[in-house]
């Protein structure tokens, strides 16, 4: 089964759109909730640093709404593990 079988249901084949990539065909059935499902996984995609610039260009974001959300974002450099290429140097030579 291809990992697309799952989404468009069995048996149904997407078709080739020139503007907007595969798209099922015309009266396609989809299980329930399958539609709001992309649509939540979209919308979570939408604010995603590495497509956020081309959204903006695209028109589905506001230069407003990237900038509120960038700022939104928490730091993490708390988090971080630093390591310098001296000590990998080291653990590779150990081995």
């Amino acid at each position: 089964m291809s990992p697309r079988a799952g989404i468009l249901g069995p048996g149904i084949k997407p078709s080739l759109s020139p503007t907007f990539g595969l798209t099922p065909p015309i009266g396609t059935r989809y299980p329930s909730g399958t539609m709001t499902l992309l649509y939540d996984a979209v919308e979570a995609k939408k604010f995603d640093v590495r497509v956020i610039d081309r959204n903006v260009e695209r028109g589905l974001v506001r230069a407003e709404d990237r900038e509120k959300a960038l700022k939104s974002l928490e730091d993490d450099a708390a988090n971080a593990d630093y390591v310098s290429i001296q000590s990998l140097a080291e653990s590779d030579s150990v081995k």
